[in-house]
């Protein structure tokens, strides 16, 4: 089997596990009897293990030169705290937000891992990086799917065992893959500390954090902001959940056609279209008086996430010096979403509270075009930054 099949296994298999330990975290906490203020502070913390794992995890991956052997304990770590907190359906406040905090820390630190084990894998897998994704993307819209009924026949027991043979499933095929190569170059030395600030210096890198954290910000409205519109406007769960539907579908052949976008278009190109799509998409959730017309707009999803969760690998990438391109990733990742989901649902619940829903919407629309300007000014100074060199 080659590289690439097996990265394809390993998003498919490891993306399901995932669908199945997040997607049950707010219902089985409203089983076992958490109100909507406790599921709050505890569906909070996973943001902040988020931000410190993203970074203290890339760091070490560089220092040591290796991604295989992190994301395989990982995945063990995921594997307990996920079954760990659905066996516990005793409400144990503090328990259960230390399980939840490690395990959703663990799902986004692993996905964005996983992202640069291809990015600094093979020629092979790296110019197939947006395919592979797709398949990340079918893992859990298929996860979803088969989780309804496993819970339905087995309930949350069936959901542990379930995550159980997914991740050792996972864990079998990442000990088949290639690890990254370890970089022989004049630098002797293993990265430390110190070395942190060749990334942080970098102005074009600090520049582009800024961008897509504007950009995600958006993307976190839209599953929260967007969702109290549909509920204002008297939508059903089912319209909701149609909601959600449409996002994952349009964003597998987003991820399947990647690679020939990038071919006609540059990253910094795809970032702007984004921009463009995020801006046009809340105006017009702002404008709708139906939820049908919302559930429709959902479908410019094959424009914003995929997009910009490429692109901005591209770029920061691209940005990061050799030795420390898994800490810019999973720092950069840190930020732009850790950041955004703690800050994104307070200030756009405050906005919405003090005036209405519509203005919050109109407010988020605005966010993309500053990022549309930052865009192109990043893009001018790379061009310049290339031309000095």
């Amino acid at each position: 089997m080659s590289e690439r099949k097996r990265f394809i296994s390993l998003y498919i298999l490891m993306y399901m596990a995932f669908s199945f330990g997040l997607t049950q975290f707010t219902p089985y906490l409203s089983k076992i009897g958490y109100d909507e203020f406790e599921r709050g502070i505890l569906l909070s913390s996973y943001a902040v293990t988020t931000i410190f794992l993203q970074m203290i995890i890339g760091f070490y991956a560089d220092k040591f030169q290796t991604i295989k052997r992190f994301v395989f304990l990982l995945l063990l770590f995921y594997l307990i705290s996920t079954c760990c907190f659905y066996f516990i359906s005793t409400p144990l406040f503090l328990l259960h937000l230390l399980l939840l905090a490690i395990s959703g820390g663990l799902i986004n630190t692993i996905t964005g891992l996983s992202d640069t084990w291809i990015l600094k894998g093979s020629e092979e897998v790296r110019v197939n990086f947006s395919f592979i994704k797709a398949f990340g993307s079918i893992g859990w819209a298929s996860g979803s799917l088969l989780l309804s009924i496993l819970i339905g026949t087995s309930g949350y027991t069936g959901l542990s065992l379930g995550i159980f043979g997914l991740v050792v499933a996972s864990m079998v095929v990442v000990f088949f893959l290639t690890d990254i190569e370890k970089i022989v170059t004049k630098h002797t030395e293993k990265v430390q500390l110190k070395d942190f600030k060749i990334v942080i210096l970098n102005q074009n890198y600090r520049w582009l954090i800024i961008i897509l954290f504007l950009l995600y910000s958006a993307i976190i409205a839209n599953n929260i902001t967007v969702v109290d519109k549909m509920i204002t406007l008297g939508a059903t769960d089912l319209q909701i959940g149609y909601k959600w539907s449409i996002q994952s579908l349009f964003e597998i052949p987003a991820y399947l056609f990647g690679a020939r976008l990038f071919s006609k278009w540059s990253n910094f190109t795809l970032l702007k279209i984004t921009a463009c799509v995020l801006s046009l998409q809340f105006i017009l959730f702002a404008l709708s008086g139906s939820s049908w017309v919302i559930i429709g707009l959902s479908a410019l999803q094959f424009f914003t996430t995929p997009l910009l969760m490429i692109s901005s690998k591209q770029l920061i990438f691209s940005m990061t010096d050799e030795r420390m391109q898994s800490t810019g990733q999973l720092f950069a990742l840190s930020i732009f979403t850790g950041l955004s989901s703690r800050v994104v649902p307070v200030l756009a619940g405050y906005i919405t509270k003090a005036f209405n829903v519509d203005i919050t919407l109109f407010i988020v629309g605005i966010i993309p075009i500053i990022a549309l300007w930052m865009t192109a000014k990043l893009q001018l100074m790379t061009i310049k930054k290339s031309e000095l060199a």
